[in-house]
């Protein structure tokens, strides 16, 4: 699957390029190297969360992944929203306007 998706990522730089004459290459891998840096931060923030309260939580039921997943889905989402705007990544300019419709 990543191969094809790489390969289909490539030839639809190929098409916008033709179609519009480039997609002005400096603002959009800055704007990508950011949303990069922000994912690995969130990453980084949910598996630690989330290891941390396994280290605390300890249960062999069912349920005993739940603590774990909540804390870090949240921590990942603080993380994120935190690193998109001290990074300044411009489409979350957006966001404020979007979530007030």
């Amino acid at each position: 699957m990543c191969i094809r998706d790489s390969v289909h990522t490539a030839l639809m730089i190929v098409v916008v390029r033709r179609q519009i004459g480039g997609l002005s290459g400096g603002p959009v891998a800055r704007s990508a190297a950011r949303s990069l840096v922000a994912a690995l931060l969130t990453g980084a923030a949910a598996f630690g969360a989330a290891w941390a309260v396994g280290q605390v939580v300890a249960g062999t039921g069912t349920l005993a992944w739940l603590p774990a997943v909540l804390v870090g889905g949240a921590a990942g989402v603080l993380a994120y929203t935190a690193a998109v705007f001290a990074l300044d990544i411009s489409e979350t300019r957006a966001l404020p306007r979007l979530l007030r419709r």
